[in-house]
């Protein structure tokens, strides 16, 4: 197969200027999505990690990683991935040094990919079906979850793939080979689907130009001339030598830079070990079973998006599934997350699914005498179904955080930018540049662009691998920035010993283990904290908290407390009790609070009004109730069968703490209800005065 390398007649050239606006176009919407998902704080680690690495090589040298730590202690990233391909994309970074750069260029470098794709397949198809399979390309769920889902070095891998195939089959094998090197480069993994794709370019690519035969026929031929073809195709042999040599130095290479490297935990019933998880291939069927049915919902509906909107077509592509074969066995055999398209995980599929797709059409419309454009229109307009109704602007409603393993409809862009987004940058704005700063998930991509010290979580000075660690002084950090409205405070790392011991550390009990009378809390406002280290000061930044909570946020004590689901209250009945209520354990930072309890005597049941008996005890409690922070008795003669409130006041010192509401040892012959709970943040905790006065 032998394919122009540029248009001869003004049409060609026509559909080549309409690809380019669209490319234009494309880059510039979904460049603007990508930066308004950054900037209103949607952003998730990796595309801090990448940030953090682009300023680790400006700032340090090498690119630095924190995040990883717990699996990589030397902190250089390639000891994690094997991608010195975003060594080449330094300078740009150095021009505009920012995320968004990253954004930016991820999003131009993956379209492009769409002009060689529109040569390729120009050979069999005509303009318009050839610029309606590069629109399918674009336009892909997969295509735009990848995009819009932070930056990855992997999202490289598409482009690249398709330039390898469209100079090998322009037989400009010097670019071929040279594109192929940088495929190699993108990832550890990339070069076993280039080693595939190889083998298939030397045995099988010659069957699509042979007509329909029966395979035995085809198989004795290729029998017959395995010795030919390795001695009349160099470039394919020597692309397949490439490949596997680029295998054994990506491994060389994490292993030479970090000792303790393992697969990412998507494998883990295979082995925890890369020699184990084939071995288990090759001799534990049952593991094998096990893998390919656990998540199995989430690995049929990611199927499901992959190959829906091209109709399943690549299916019908022959001998070009078996480049397939690497990665989507690979996904198949793996845990959540990475059976997923809702993230990078299905990069390395994009490009080999659009190949595979125009090569479905050519053997369906060859078996079936359906005319190619129709079957083109056909899997172009279930594209534009599909993204329209599961893409990440889909019409099915689904969250606007990213998927777990159950959220099977993928997530929505919020294309909103709320307030509490402001605080987030008026307090980011408060680190100075190249601070060492704990945080958490959220605020990853922002803090490493200001520098590249950012933590989120301090590894145990008795881990085993502890003086393996660069940078040790960078380990102590001079800013805690956290929200505790925003789980992501407790996502942390599992730190692993040699003798089988781990240990779970996040950004809060890391903050928590450095947390001293030598801190102090720079800015506070509603659950977001910003503390400073020798900072004896009132907050600079101050704003109240409060919340409420219903019955429904709360928990019960037994089957003795009723719920009335019409007014929203719940009643403990008059029977002997402990625990009427409880919960609900939200963290809660430094400051001076009230508790305001709302309560009453179920309308027309008996009691002593003037009676000073005891009838509930409220309290305020942390660690699981063994530490009481404040308490109050609630007596008969201060209750009546109207609504009355109950408050309490308590403090919260530097430390976060987790905690609940309780009502206890309610009266076992009167109905008590309650109506709802108000926490109210009444003034910052302020140990400056205690040091004052000292």
């Amino acid at each position: 197969m032998q394919i122009q390398l540029l248009p001869k007649n003004g049409r060609h050239l026509s559909s080549l200027l309409i690809l380019l606006f669209v490319y234009a176009f494309y880059s510039l919407i979904v460049s603007l999505i990508a930066f308004h998902r950054y900037a209103s704080y949607q952003s998730s680690w990796d595309l801090g990690v990448f940030t953090q690495i682009f300023e680790g090589l400006l700032k340090i040298g090498f690119p630095y990683d924190s995040m990883d730590l717990h699996k990589n202690p030397g902190g250089n990233y390639l000891g994690v991935h094997f991608s010195p391909s975003i060594l080449i994309f330094t300078p740009l970074y150095f021009i505009l040094p920012s995320p968004i750069t990253l954004l930016v260029i991820q999003t131009l470098f993956y379209s492009a990919g769409i002009i060689p794709l529109y040569l390729l397949v120009k050979e069999w198809f005509n303009e318009r079906s050839s610029m309606l399979i590069s629109l399918s390309y674009l336009i892909h769920p997969g295509s735009l979850y990848l995009l819009l889902y932070d930056f990855h070095e992997i999202s490289f891998f598409p482009t690249l793939f398709i330039l390898t195939a469209y100079f090998y089959f322009t037989k400009r094998h010097h670019y071929f080979l040279l594109s192929l090197i940088f495929s190699c480069m993108v990832n550890e993994f990339t070069p076993i689907v280039m080693c595939f794709f190889s083998l298939y370019i030397l045995f099988f690519n010659d069957w699509e130009e042979k007509g329909r035969r029966k395979w035995r026929e085809k198989l004795a031929s290729l029998k017959e001339s395995v010795y030919k073809r390795l001695k009349s195709r160099p470039f394919p042999l020597l692309a397949l030598m490439i490949s596997v040599t680029m295998i054994g130095v990506a491994f060389y290479v994490e292993y030479w830079l970090n000792p303790i490297w393992k697969p990412q935990r998507g494998w883990w019933i295979l082995g925890s070990s890369l020699d184990e998880i084939v071995r288990n291939m090759v001799t534990r069927p049952d593991l094998v079973l096990k893998s390919l049915t656990n998540d199995a919902e989430l690995k049929m509906v990611t199927i499901l998006y992959l190959f829906g909107p091209c109709i399943f077509l690549p299916l019908l592509s022959g001998p070009f599934l078996m480049v397939f074969a690497p990665w989507m066995g690979a996904v198949l055999l793996s845990s959540s997350p990475i059976c997923t398209i809702y993230l990078q995980y299905h990069a390395m599929n994009m490009p080999l699914l659009i190949i595979a797709t125009a090569l479905g059409v050519r053997r369906l419309s060859k078996a079936t005498s359906m005319k190619l454009e129709k079957l083109i229109t056909i899997a172009f307009s279930i594209t534009v179904i599909f993204t329209s109704l599961i893409g990440p602007f889909g019409l099915v409603p689904a969250p606007s955080t990213c998927c777990t393993a159950r959220q099977l409809l993928g997530y929505r862009i919020d294309l909103t930018r709320k307030d509490k987004h402001n605080i987030y940058d008026l307090f980011i704005d408060l680190v100075p540049e190249n601070a060492v700063v704990l945080t958490q998930v959220r605020f990853y991509p922002q803090l490493s662009d200001k520098t590249p010290y950012v933590l989120l979580h301090i590894p145990p000075k008795d881990w085993d691998y502890y003086d393996m660690i660069p940078l040790k002084e960078k380990l102590i950090p001079e800013y805690i920035l956290l929200d505790l409205s925003e789980r992501s405070f407790n996502i942390g790392a599992l730190y692993e010993w040699k003798n089988g011991a781990t240990r779970y550390v996040t950004p809060l009990s890391s903050a928590e283990n450095i947390l001293d009378n030598t801190w102090g809390i720079l800015a506070e406002y509603d659950s977001i904290v910003l503390y400073k280290r020798g900072f004896k000061e009132p907050p600079i930044i101050y704003g109240g908290l409060a919340r409420d909570y219903g019955p429904t946020e709360l928990s019960y004590g037994g089957n003795e407390v009723i719920f009335y689901e019409g007014e929203n209250i719940i009643e403990c009945s008059g029977k002997e009790s402990i625990v009427f209520w409880y919960g609900p354990y939200d963290f809660y930072p430094p400051g001076i609070y009230s508790v305001t309890f709302t309560l009453r005597i179920r309308p027309n049941a008996h009691y002593e009004e003037a009676s000073d008996e005891r009838v509930l005890t409220l309290d305020v409690a942390t660690d699981k109730g063994k530490i009481i922070l404040a308490s109050r008795e609630i007596r008969f003669n201060e209750l009546s069968y109207e609504w009355r409130r109950f408050t309490i006041q308590f403090k919260v010192q530097l430390k976060p703490l987790s905690l609940e509401f309780r009502g206890l040892y309610p009266h076992p012959s009167t109905p008590i209800q309650l109506q709802g709970i108000t926490v109210k943040r009444v003034m910052p905790y302020q140990p400056f005065e205690k040091a004052r006065e000292e």
